[in-house]
């Protein structure tokens, strides 16, 4: 059984960021004040390693993520940032707006369709349209759960809105194409569901900065000025979540994606203000051995997700089972190997959905 810690530290330090909102206070003691015990911590890298070796993480099913539905509110705003080929985005418009015709099989038909766009992909990424999970042979929800989730109150009258953010102008080419096919010129559907495109990349700055035009599944913002990507790379504006969300307004983030390849920690220091005050209920990113990842201690996967921890995030490697970092890591972890991790606010109700998923404690699925 997971127990919590003697000391209270994590705990008083999550109390004093939700100090205005007493209904939240009763998921702290479920919360970062969690620790494994040895033993459980043994069976989690030992399950963990059969998720490793069956790419569970690197390539996760996402199987949380439609029991999230019931927390996402009348309007959730998500930041999908490296947007790619938009096959994350339509993968939460099928958990938050399943009554859309955007998702990730139906976006592979309309890739597969567009010979242009067939074409540009498979000349770029080297591979199908799918992309190296096979994101369009995928639904994030399953052919009962469909029904379920389409027709409760809240997803019809939902009004979800994602922000894809995508420096590549190849890339961003294809979002175009996309965005005009299901969306249209107001950036909505009927039923007012919406897809808002950025050509601008996410740092831990605001300013500019060379990107490649023609970008696979793995490009990065900085580049080495002597390769060959450099050569062709246009500048691009550069931002911050933080400034991000204040230049649109807006107060909360239901979930931020990012897939920087391997950046993503930069992307999360200029996120720190809003997930100081848990403006942002959900985060997912990559973790792997490119980009930054272990290039300093401040950059490696123990480190990240401590800071996560003391600012009151709980963080899970992905899977078909959550591996719980937070309160039970474990130096197996710091592998360097593809795979994805997501993290929640501690002070958040959904977060009772993620531990049920998690192998310490397993409770079975979320009801």
């Amino acid at each position: 059984m997971i127990h919590r810690h003697g000391n209270g530290l994590h705990l008083g330090a999550v109390a004093s960021n939700s100090s205005s909102s007493s209904s939240n206070s009763a998921w702290h003691p479920a919360g970062v004040a969690e620790r494994c015990s040895p033993e459980e911590n043994q069976q989690q890298v030992a399950f963990f390693k059969v998720a490793t070796s069956n790419r569970k993480s690197s390539c996760p099913d996402f199987s949380y993520i439609p029991d999230l539905e019931p927390f996402a509110g009348p309007d959730p705003v998500v930041f999908d940032v490296g947007c790619n080929k938009a096959y994350d985005s339509a993968m939460l418009f099928e958990a938050f707006a399943p009554q859309e015709e955007f998702s990730r099989i139906v976006l592979g038909r309309f890739y597969e369709a567009n010979e242009e766009l067939r074409s540009s992909i498979v000349n770029v990424t080297k591979t199908d349209v799918c992309g190296a999970c096979k994101d369009c042979k995928e639904s994030v929800l399953k052919e009962s759960s469909y029904q379920r989730h389409a027709a409760r109150p809240l997803a019809q009258g939902r009004k979800l809105q994602v922000h894809c953010f995508e420096p590549s102008a190849s890339n961003y080419y294809v979002l175009t194409k996309i965005h005009e096919r299901f969306f249209g010129s107001d950036n909505k559907t009927t039923n007012g569901n919406e897809l808002q495109l950025h050509r601008i990349a996410m740092s831990n700055y605001s300013g500019t900065a060379d990107f490649p035009s023609d970008c696979d599944e793995l490009c990065q913002l900085p580049m080495n000025k002597g390769s060959a990507a450099a050569s062709s790379a246009n500048a691009v504006p550069v931002t911050t979540v933080d400034a991000m969300m204040e230049q649109l307004g807006l107060q909360q983030l239901f979930l931020l994606k990012i897939d920087t390849e391997g950046f993503d920690v930069l992307v999360l220091q200029g996120a720190r203000k809003a997930l100081a005050a848990h403006k942002i209920d959900i985060v997912l990113f990559e973790y792997h051995g490119i980009g930054l990842w272990g290039k300093t201690p401040a950059f490696t996967l123990k480190a990240v997700t401590a800071d996560m921890e003391m600012l009151g995030y709980i963080c899970y490697l992905e899977g078909k089972l959550l591996t719980r970092l937070t309160g039970c890591w474990n130096d197996a972890f710091e592998f360097k190997a593809w795979s994805n991790v997501v993290c929640v606010a501690s002070t958040k109700p959904l977060q009772a959905v993620l531990r049920a998923y998690s192998l310490a404690p397993f409770a079975g699925r979320y009801r």
